[in-house]
């Protein structure tokens, strides 16, 4: 049924599908070597220059921070190493006598300091002298610096913008390590966040030595404190086209500050403590991972901030690590990247379509079409051979067509060879039956010949005695009758004669021609006038009773049998007169 015969051609694949499949695959290989190729090479690119460009930006706004606070601190240890600041500390010094009277001093200090005010003379002197004079006029030309005040050696107080806190400095641990340091420098406490006031600041101190021996011991310690949070306002003006992020964070993960973006609680929030330990190990550079908890990947640079170390003086020490991470959305910045790999997925599917419309197209116009008239031919050549109702194929085996059973194909071509095959062994056979009946015919017609050569060798020996004898009578009577009758009766005589004559040797010719097939004449120079003369005259009466008229061209002197040669005039010339129309013929030699 149809349904079958469908489902047959389904589960058997055509030329027209293994054509396609074909080309499909010389497509769909290049497409895929493409793909991996941008995968492997131009994507991995892609996503490490991504990176790349993180760190730069990163490293970039580590450094311009770095710059900006380093300026601020450099512009008091320039200050400190005036040579009139250390004279000025050691000339205001009073040393006691032993330190248990320095200890009896500053204890003393201490407890009337909590109730002094700017109004009494004691906390005035410390307000109101030369070096505080100095400490305010750069406050004021570095409004960044909120507070500042200097101790001698000793840890007391010798100037201040406005009352500290204590007297004596010398228990806090940023002085203690100020002091300790030996190579000049800054120690920076860390940054810290004033929740009231909404601002970041930076505890420096610097030891103050004397001039030119820098290595010798500090004769004081200035003591400043920073206000950074303009300097990360300024730094939040950077906005990114790809919506980047900039955050200030510590060595712990928290967030201190985010430059861009949405705003943040300083120190409430932090990356997660594994990502944080992987910045941490990184220090700086590049890499994917999630900032939150079940949150996107994020390609993440990272650079620390290098305090102090901007410029040809000592590093600064004792600051808390922090680091500036600017990230953005990993999908977000490889969007491109999948964009092209989409549209050369969507090139590709649009040329493998292309491929199999094609496919399709040359293989029914140049393959399908051939073989249906190839098949269609071979059926009608295979019905064109008669043969026989009850013939058999497997009757009669063709060793020729072995090659054909070796081949294996469940498609168009195995039809093809199967319509060839019948029409090959069809054709064969029937070639074989006919070369058969024609020996069977040969002989047949061999039989009758030899028949008929011996009919008419009977017949012309059995008629030249009658023919003789008739002869010789219209011989006797011209003979003896010539002139004795009238003229009339001579001339019927003599056309008499000539009659048996012709028909003696048209006898002996009939005999010499019976004996063909057993002898043959040899052949002698005939003149083909001649010949055509003898023709003629066989055929006067004829050519008398239709009026024919017959005429001639110069022919040549042939080597034949001048009998036979003769009757082929006569029979060609006979059947012009006997077939003619109304008028009488006309015939041309």
């Amino acid at each position: 049924s149809r349904r079958s015969s469908l489902t047959m051609k389904l589960q058997k694949p055509g030329i027209r599908l293994k054509f396609i499949a074909v080309l499909i695959i010389a497509a769909v290989i290049p497409l895929c070597v493409a793909l991996v190729a941008l995968e492997t090479i131009g994507y991995h690119s892609y996503r490490a220059a991504q990176a790349a460009l993180m760190r730069s930006r990163a490293t970039e706004a580590a450094h311009i921070l770095s710059l900006a606070i380093d300026r601020q601190v450099e512009s008091l240890e320039d200050w400190a190493a005036l040579g009139h600041v250390p004279r000025a500390i050691v000339a205001g010094y009073t040393a006691p006598l032993t330190p248990a009277g320095l200890q009896a001093r500053i204890d003393a200090a201490e407890a009337r300091w909590p109730a002094l005010t700017p109004a009494d003379p004691e906390l005035k002197a410390f307000l109101d002298n030369a070096l505080a004079h100095e400490l305010a006029d750069l406050q004021k030309r570095h409004p960044l610096i909120s507070e500042l005040f200097l101790t001698n050696a000793d840890g007391e107080l010798i100037a201040a913008t406005g009352k500290t806190s204590d007297y004596s400095q010398a228990d806090e641990a940023w002085w203690q390590q100020a002091a300790a340091l030996t190579q000049g420098g800054a120690n920076l406490e860390g940054i810290n966040f004033d929740q009231s006031a909404g601002v970041y600041s930076i505890d420096f101190a610097i030891p103050v030595r004397p001039r030119p021996d820098q290595s010798a011991r500090p004769v004081g310690v200035i003591k400043g404190v920073l206000n950074i949070s303009p300097l990360l306002a300024s730094a939040s003006r950077i906005q990114e086209p790809d919506g980047s992020i900039y955050e200030v964070i510590l060595g712990d993960g928290r967030i201190l500050a985010r430059l861009t973006g949405p705003n943040v609680n300083p120190l409430e929030e932090q990356v997660p403590g594994a990502v944080a330990a992987q910045l941490a190990a990184l220090g700086s550079g590049a890499l994917t991972t999630p900032l939150s908890t079940g949150g996107r990947p994020q390609i993440v640079g990272i650079a620390p901030l290098k305090l102090g170390g901007a410029g040809s003086k000592p590093g600064a020490t004792g600051i808390t690590p922090l680091s500036v991470i600017v990230y953005a959305d990993a999908a977000g910045l490889l969007a491109p990247m999948r964009a092209q790999m989409l549209l050369l997925s969507l090139c590709g599917l649009l040329l493998i379509l292309g491929c199999a419309a094609a496919g399709y197209r040359i293989a029914t116009v140049k393959i399908i079409v051939p073989i249906e008239a190839i098949r269609a031919s071979a059926r009608a050549i295979a019905a064109s051979a008669k043969l026989d109702p009850g013939w058999d194929a497997s009757s009669r085996p063709v060793p020729e067509l072995d090659p054909l059973t070796r081949i294996h194909t469940d498609d168009e071509l195995k039809e093809l060879v199967s319509d060839f095959g019948l029409m090959a062994v069809r054709v064969l056979n029937y070639h074989v039956t006919l070369e058969e009946r024609v020996i069977a015919r040969t002989a047949e017609l061999e039989a009758t010949v030899k028949e008929l050569e011996q009919f008419a060798y009977v017949a012309s020996h059995d008629l030249q005695e009658p023919l003789r004898a008739v002869a010789g009578c219209v011989e006797i009577l011209e003979k003896d009758y010539r002139d004795k009758l009238d003229p009339g009766a001579d001339e019927l005589i003599r056309h008499t004669v000539e009659g048996t004559r012709r028909m003696q040797t048209l006898i002996r010719d009939l005999l010499a021609y019976s004996r063909v097939g057993t002898r043959g004449q040899p052949f002698v120079p005939v003149d083909c006038h001649a010949a055509l003369d003898l023709a003629l005259e066989n055929l006067a009466t004829a050519i008398n009773e239709s009026g024919a008229v017959i005429t001639r061209d110069a022919m040549p002197t042939l080597p034949a049998d001048p009998t036979q040669l003769a009757q082929l005039f006569q029979n060609l010339i006979g059947n012009g007169i006997k077939f003619h129309g109304g008028k009488p013929p006309e015939i041309h030699v």
